[in-house]
């Protein structure tokens, strides 16, 4: 009877449940499971979003975008934060009250909506670049996986981002027509939303347009590689030129779209820094020290952020190898968990954070063990994969050189999946041979 049932429901896999209704279902999956984790951990509604709450919060007191680390009656302007989902959370506390409840957990149910969109872009990367079983693994994969979960509880903007990185990518592998002069435009588009998103992926730009253009490649000729490259940078200034001018009135020097990376740098690679999240972050995190908090009041934003920055950099040379260990345990803990916060949750006994912390390190390192050899496997086909393993491989450098954290590893969890999703389409049917049915492309 079992067996039946079994082999009953592997034909109705294969012969009923087409790609579009697996889609579909996996849509529906992904937000009743996001939903119900929210509310069977109590998140829906929870405080969130700190520096970017406290600032919103600002915009809608009418005091403009002001520093989160100063008393409420105590007004500066701040580029601590980029602008785009401050902007949104401002739109959200004004209709639904300054951080209540029901703003945040309407903030939460927006993260859900912003997972479904990047399933389905990455879907569909997936049938475009492998198969439909690659495809489908990678929505079971996407829907389970704790990292995924982390997005929508978070009120942040890395579900935002990943879902803007996740068009992009949808984009130039399945819609973009390169050498057509709207779509260069359209992105360049995306290019600045996700800047004024999260602007530590504006690393990865030049290497889109690169690949994407090849100058060094015979054939196509200069007006076909560098005009492209140029109408692609012109229109990305003028997305974020804007914010760049403000910024500049605030300054008075010319800065990119958010500065703070000073303090960053230094909390990631003092002394008794543990590269991470831990004590030695939250020691010199403005809102937990007193101390940094008169300092930071004292010397205004940039100087702050330059004198933070000064201090990193002395620490660095005096102690090379100590920043070369760091830079390696940083990376360990990008490709399985941030082992520093998990350690401080166990110090301070945050139990329940440390068990969710728990999971995603076990869950980041088994991705990471699947990801290597996928990676391995494609390797032969990175002209057709290269925006994958630039998503992959190359945008953390940042974080490796700076601090990491559970938030930053979800944010690029998704592009992850994929090679993790084509390493199992490859190796499952071995000991499933039932599953090589959905290797082949649909006639």
């Amino acid at each position: 009877m079992v067996s039946e049932t079994i082999s009953g429901g592997r034909r109705w896999f294969r012969q009923r449940l087409q790609p579009e209704d697996f889609l579909s279902l996996a849509v529906i999956g992904l937000c009743l499971w996001q939903v119900l984790y929210l509310l069977a951990s109590g998140q829906l509604g929870v405080k969130g979003g700190l520096e970017m709450a406290d600032i919103a919060e600002r915009l809608v007191r009418g005091q403009g975008f002001a520093s989160p680390y100063l008393p409420a009656d105590v007004v500066r302007p701040t580029m601590v934060s980029p602008p785009l989902y401050v902007g949104m959370m401002a739109g959200i506390f004004s209709l639904f009250g300054i951080k209540t409840d029901l703003a945040h957990g309407i903030l939460q149910l927006m993260n859900v909506l912003f997972n479904a969109v990047t399933l389905v872009c990455l879907f569909r990367v997936c049938q475009r670049l492998f198969n439909p079983l690659t495809a489908r693994l990678f929505a079971v994969l996407f829907i389970l996986h704790p990292h995924i979960l982390l997005l929508s509880s978070s009120i942040w903007e890395t579900a935002l981002t990943t879902m803007l990185l996740s068009i992009m990518l949808w984009f130039m592998v399945c819609a973009m027509d390169r050498y057509r002069i709207a779509h260069q435009i359209l992105l360049a588009l995306l290019f600045g939303i996700i800047a004024l998103s999260n602007p530590a992926w504006t690393l990865s730009y030049p290497l889109f347009c690169l690949f994407l253009y090849r100058p060094w490649a015979a054939g196509p000729g200069i007006s076909k590689t560098l005009l492209p490259i140029a109408v692609i940078f012109i229109s990305y200034l003028l997305v974020v030129s804007p914010w760049l001018i403000r910024n500049y009135q605030v300054a008075g020097e010319l800065t990119y779209v958010r500065n703070m990376s000073g303090p960053e740098l230094f909390k990631g690679n003092h002394l008794q820094s543990g590269g991470g999240h831990g004590m030695g972050f939250h020691d010199y995190w403005i809102y937990n020290s007193e101390q940094q908090q008169r300092i930071y009041q004292a010397m205004g934003e940039q100087a702050y952020d330059q004198w933070m920055q000064q201090r990193a950099l002395e620490v660095i040379q005096e102690n090379p190898g100590h920043y070369l260990t760091m830079t390696l345990v940083r990376i360990a803990m990008w490709w399985s968990g941030d082992v520093d916060v998990l350690w401080k949750w166990y110090q301070v006994g945050y139990y329940n954070k440390l068990a969710m912390g728990v999971v995603m390190t076990v869950a980041g390192t088994l991705t990471t063990l699947l990801a290597i050899p996928g990676a391995w496997l494609l390797r032969r086909r990175l002209r057709q994969l290269w925006p994958v393993f630039v998503l992959v491989f190359i945008l953390p450098i940042p974080y490796y050189l700076m601090i990491i954290g559970f938030r930053y590893q979800a944010s690029l969890m998704a592009f992850t999946l994929i090679p993790v999703a084509y390493c199992l389409a490859v190796y499952l049917p071995v000991r499933l041979p039932w599953l090589n049915h959905h290797r082949a492309y649909p006639q």
